[in-house]
């Protein structure tokens, strides 16, 4: 446990009254993941990130944990265990704290952006040039100050991940990152129910460079058409992804052909990695012409695969988009299997008006698949009367999901789990699953 930051330094960032107290190692908002060394910071909202809401009625919890101290807002009276810092609005403090925060930081600073493949590209380029990256997928206004504050400041690069799902999100936290790289890997259907057209979408994503004057500071996909560095399948990009086999990936780096083992397959991936290649070489680190991204360079959820008596699963439930979906399955359907190919697949979220037409096309590509198990109602109106007996549908993924899978399972199967978030992930459904492949 290192020493980050001195209680004095977080006073006097978050402008309350300099005292001397606890130095502290990291700072957390989520008192049940709180450890020994921490300080917790009390917010406010009705955001899921926030158990019930308001972390004030777990500042105890956070103390039983470890936390040496806590950052409340002036209206909160109650006496506590353990020190506190006051302030007018925690959730400014947070900011304000990430702003001092980043001034300290010194080496190469990174921000990434895209419908997907985020977390991805974040873990492959931190495996590769030894960086610190932001922790699980802290990408919000919330997960991003709290990276910042968090950063190893022995590193000399960082990587930062920023999302949105809205409107306005992406610029603010670009300018309290204030990357020296900003990286752009992809504009798909993601959230597209929130914006008013791929147009806008797109103009939100471009956020992520407005930090940026120099184009040999940008690093785009080829397809965007955008000015920087480009990574992609066309000839002529700096990082073009020539061929993929499997886990592996040829790409031509700066006219040089380099060979990257990754630890999940899939064009989007290759595509991913093509991007964190490019990247590293634009910080200075050189790639070699073999380069091997660790196993754990790749996120739970997001394509790994686990073994349970002789059946694969393909954990790809952390989220899902249009895009994505497609990407994942037509990956799965070109790998083939030497059992049974099976489909679990949950609705795609927030796609407003073009919701029912993208999993109208959806199906008609797990038409592909042995079997398919279907969750949420949008399927129900959706699937034909001859389609039921390879189509089964269910409206939230629970036990007896996992149990129905299980029965229709055998050795040599294959299963692949995908789908919006609030789907299976905040479920763990996957973990369900394989307790129940055990038996």
């Amino acid at each position: 446990m290192q020493d980050l930051w001195k209680w004095p330094e977080i006073c006097d960032a978050v402008y309350a009254k300099s005292v001397d107290g606890p130095t502290v190692s990291a700072l957390g908002f989520d008192s049940r993941k709180i450890e020994v060394g921490q300080l917790f910071i009390a917010l406010k909202s009705n955001d899921q990130e926030i158990p019930n809401g308001d972390g004030h009625n777990f500042i105890e919890a956070a103390a039983n944990a470890g936390a040496v101290g806590a950052i409340v807002d002036y209206s909160f009276h109650k006496e506590c265990s353990i020190p506190t810092i006051r302030v007018p609005d925690t959730y400014k403090a947070l900011h304000d704290l990430a702003s001092r925060a980043r001034d300290r930081i010194q080496g190469s600073v990174v921000a990434v952006t895209g419908s997907s493949g985020k977390t991805t590209f974040k873990e492959f380029l931190a495996a590769i040039v030894g960086g610190y990256r932001s922790a699980a997928s802290f990408n919000n206004d919330i997960g991003v100050p709290i990276s910042l504050v968090n950063a190893d400041l022995s590193k000399k690069a960082f990587v930062f991940e920023v999302g949105t799902n809205h409107p306005g999100e992406i610029g603010p936290l670009t300018s309290l990152i204030k990357p020296e790289f900003s990286v752009l890997l992809n504009v798909q259907d993601a959230h597209i129910g929130n914006f008013r057209g791929s147009t806008e979408l797109l103009n939100e994503k471009r956020q992520i460079f407005t930090t940026i004057q120099n184009n040999q500071c940008k690093i785009t996909h080829d397809e965007l058409g955008l000015e920087g560095y480009q990574f992609g399948l066309r000839e002529g990009s700096d990082a073009q992804l020539i061929s993929v086999n499997d886990n592996y990936c040829e790409i031509n780096l700066f006219g040089r052909p380099v060979t990257a083992e990754m630890p999940v397959s899939g064009v989007h991936n290759a595509l991913t990695a093509a991007a964190a290649l490019l990247t590293s070489e634009l910080l200075g680190k050189k790639v070699e012409d073999h380069v091997i991204l660790p196993d754990d360079s790749h996120p739970r959820g997001r394509g790994n695969k686990l073994y349970v008596n002789g059946i694969e699963v393909i954990d790809d439930s952390y989220n899902a988009n249009p895009s994505s979906m497609m990407a994942s399955l037509r990956t799965q359907l070109d790998r083939g299997t030497s059992g049974k190919n099976v489909a679990v697949i949950g609705e795609m979220l927030e796609l407003g008006d073009e919701s029912v037409q993208k999993h109208e096309e959806l199906l008609q590509v797990l038409k592909n698949f042995d079997r398919v198990f279907l969750v949420g109602d949008v399927f129900s109106t959706l699937i034909a009367e001859h389609d039921k007996k390879s189509f089964s549908v269910c409206s939230k993924a629970d036990k007896n999901l996992a149990r129905d899978i299980r029965n229709e399972t055998n050795e040599g199967d294959t299963i692949l789990v995908k789908g919006s978030n609030k789907i299976f992930w905040s479920h763990n459904f996957v973990a369900e699953l394989c307790k129940r492949l055990e038996v």
